[in-house]
């Protein structure tokens, strides 16, 4: 956490340094991208090191030569290269240099004027000098042989490890960095003893820094960092923004801080560094050369990304820079940690030299990134430095059109827009299609208004039509209904309140709305219309409790850890549609991204952070000290399950399993299969995004037991008004008919209710 934290603290000013002898400084050498490319690593250590911090032999083991529990660097570039290309190479021994860390280091972790890094690298170059025959190392030439003739006289690249913790951690060391030789020594290269094939001597211009060891000082350093800084062995620039304004494209890539993703799974590199590197051939298609753009289509299939080299380019108009790029994205090999699945859409333009210039709507669209990931949930959260990829990011069911935020358009907004829509999508492949279709559903509703008074005991039935009125070349509508009660904090009577909190109950055979008007200070509470009951209750449902932690994912989730998860479905909550939730390790989901101090429960509703959240048993929890948190889609059940299988809490001296189950039409169950310890602390409900409203059913009362169930019923089912169908598809053209039934009795009140359409109209 404090390396994910201090790798974002970069200086801008070393940043620029950097990226400009990135750009102009370092010749762009043709290297191969196929076979195997040794390099070698000199590592060193400071005169005032006491000890080697670990054998070169261990680091051997992890880079190059195995076995590794989690694989070695020459593993992952096998598996991105599609067993095209790897590194190979040696550690060699330990140095220790003349003067100590600070002498070198500065005042600017090595980078800045001050610093005396090119004496560090004169010493390590001489040293080991005698000892290496860098011509084995200079291998760019055809033949894919070292030093044969073919070759440019330079070693091809060289990694000096030294025995610290690195800058980017937060504190003064050697910040870990790629530059040059020669910009050191007023463009002089370092002249080795070893004769190149064409006359004089084998030389060495560019290296890289890395550190010995992680953040905690202490351990061996992971192999993400040299993984990320050997990418730059190939060509690759950094995709991460070196300003520090945005998170570039986050940890969808190992060019950005992919390789932060796990220090020890680091993330695949995106289709456009695969297809630099050539180990992508995308297959294309040119908007421009379709004569009826209306007509086209495209029936595409894309296999995962980690094990299959496709990809899709279009280009959408006759510039040849600006182009996006389509791949599968899945959590396999060593993109097992990322934080979703489904199609990644890259909008590149080759004109553009880093990622320093983000670009969100309404800002100058000459400025933007060299390669861009076009967020499907539209937040734009990578531009905006809300996180570094969430499993909103990927388009898993939503189309990519010209009215879709984001949109598929050129900056320019000159281009031929296209349509680019998911069908089908399961662990072995998406199924789509493209086309230039850019129209959208047209919907209409007939009538817009009703209303009755029907005499106690009364039922009434209504229609109303929905029509999609779009030209015959539009997608379908599709639509979904979600009740709202109006103004209902004054229509619901006063008696139906959370019976914790009062000594109020329900009538016997009544509607439960237990915790309709509970009050938390000035906050109201959910006047929403959410109700809840258990299986305590006379109307209760029965406990039922399915496994999942044999099919379900695991979730990686340390001490107060949240991570993203996509949902096989829109969930409507407080009326909106969510596809993504955040889980928390501390027991509970939420739909925003501020988790806040998570660890300290709350009782519902608090507009203080985190809100937007269902909370199955919200405590101080702990699942890197025990137990597993898993989330699977139960098909049978029709629902999405979250479960926490033995989680302690963060003294562990309790345990918890227990899950969280979310439904399509706005269904929430909680289920309490073995509560063993302290149960009279921690909170049980629901609130709303913003934290006004809110259903608590328990606070810091012995309310929880094994074999409980809650089941909280959202305002798409209060008892006077029944919908059917609540959701459908309507083509161009055509309508469907709803059907309202509305029933008075067991209403002791007027209500006043709204329909809303969710659909995918403009």
């Amino acid at each position: 956490k404090q390396a994910f934290l201090a790798e974002s603290r970069e200086i801008a000013a070393t940043n620029q340094r950097l990226e400009n002898h990135q750009s102009s400084n370092i010749p762009q050498q043709r290297l191969h991208f196929s076979g195997e490319k040794a390099i070698p690593v000199l590592t060193v250590k400071f005169a005032n090191a006491l000890i080697e911090p670990f054998s070169v032999t261990d680091l051997q083991q992890q880079l190059f030569d195995g076995p590794w529990p989690t694989g070695t660097l020459s593993d992952y570039y096998r598996e991105i290269s599609y067993g095209q290309f790897s590194f190979t190479g040696t550690v060699y021994d330990w140095h220790t240099l003349s003067r100590n860390d600070a002498y070198y280091e500065g005042a600017s972790n090595g980078l800045g004027h001050d610093s005396r890094t090119g004496e560090l690298l004169k010493e390590t170059f001489q040293s080991n000098d005698a000892l290496i025959d860098f011509g084995a190392y200079d291998n760019d030439g055809p033949d894919g042989v070292p030093n044969s003739g073919d070759d440019d006289g330079f070693v091809d690249f060289v990694t000096i490890v030294h025995a610290e913790s690195g800058g980017e951690c937060g504190n003064s060391n050697m910040w870990s960095h790629r530059w040059t030789y020669g910009a050191w020594w007023n463009g002089a290269d370092f002249v080795t003893d070893d004769a190149a094939a064409n006359g004089g001597k084998i030389r060495i211009r560019d290296y890289v820094i890395t550190p010995g060891l992680n953040c905690d000082g202490v351990t061996m350093i992971s192999k993400g960092i040299f993984c990320h800084e050997f990418g730059h062995a190939l060509g690759l620039p950094d995709l991460y923004d070196l300003d520090q304004s945005s998170e570039g494209i986050g940890n969808w890539c190992l060019m950005a801080s992919g390789n932060w993703l796990t220090p020890d799974s680091p993330a695949h590199m995106s289709a456009w560094c695969k297809a630099q590197l050539g180990w992508i051939q995308p297959e294309i298609i040119s908007l421009r050369d379709s004569t009826a753009i209306n007509d086209w289509l495209f029936d595409g299939r894309l296999l995962p990304v980690e094990t299959d080299a496709s990809a899709l380019k279009i280009y959408p108009d006759d510039d040849v820079n600006e182009y996006f790029l389509i791949a599968y994205r899945t959590k396999t090999g060593f993109d097992k940690y990322l934080p979703g699945e489904g199609l990644l859409v890259w909008h590149v333009d080759d004109t553009q030299t880093s990622n320093r210039n983000e670009w969100v709507p309404g800002s100058d669209p000459g400025r933007h990134f060299r390669v861009a990931l076009e967020q499907a949930d539209g937040r734009w959260d990578l531009e905006n430095s809300s996180n570094r990829g969430d499993g909103g990011d990927p388009f898993i069911q939503t189309t990519f059109d010209c009215n879709s935020l984001p949109a598929s358009q050129n900056y320019a907004s000159d281009g031929l827009p296209f349509r680019l829509h998911p069908v089908q999508q399961s662990a072995s492949e998406v199924i789509f299609t493209v086309d230039g279709i850019c129209s959208v559903p047209e919907i209409t509703v007939t009538p817009q208004q009703l209303q009755l008074q029907p005499t106690t005991g009364d039922s009434s039935f209504f229609t109303f039509e929905i029509a999609n009125l779009a030209a015959a070349n539009a997608p379908p509508l599709e639509w979904q209904l979600v009740k709202r009660l109006e103004a209902a904090a004054a229509l619901q009577p006063a008696a139906y309140v959370n019976s914790y909190l009062s000594t109020a109950s329900p009538e016997k055979g009544g509607t439960d709305f237990r915790g309709a008007n509970v009050a938390n200070s000035s906050q109201s509470g959910n006047s929403f219309g959410y109700r809840w009951h258990s299986s305590d209750s006379a109307n209760g449902i029965p406990f039922q409790w399915t496994d999942i932690s044999a099919i379900g994912e695991r979730l990686p989730l340390g001490d107060d850890n949240a991570i993203s998860v996509a949902l096989p479905f829109d969930f409507p909550f407080y009326g909106k549609l969510f596809e993504t939730a955040i889980v928390s390790a501390n027991g509970f989901l939420t739909f925003e991204s501020d988790i806040g101090n998570s660890y300290w429960h709350q009782l519902m509703p608090d507009v203080q952070s985190p809100n937007g959240l269902i909370a199955g048993f919200w405590r101080d929890l702990n699942p890197a000290r025990s137990g597993n948190v898993f989330v699977s889609h139960n098909i049978a059940l029709n629902s999405w399950v979250l479960q926490f299988e033995k989680v302690v809490d963060y003294s562990g001296s309790s345990e918890y399993t227990f899950q969280i189950l979310l439904f399509p039409d706005g269904e929430i169950r909680l289920l309490y299969l073995a509560m063993t310890g302290n149960l009279q602390t921690g909170s049980i409900g629901i609130e709303a995004p913003g934290g006004v409203d809110g259903l608590p059913i328990s606070f810091n009362s012995a309310f929880v037991h094994n074999q409980l169930v809650v089941q909280i019923l959202p305002p798409d089912d209060f008892p006077w008004l029944t919908i059917y169908p609540k959701n459908g598809k309507i083509y161009p053209g055509e309508s469907q008919i709803v059907q309202l039934a509305f029933r008075s009795s067991d209403v002791p009140a007027q209500f006043l209710g709204t329909l809303q359409i969710y659909n995918n109209s403009s």
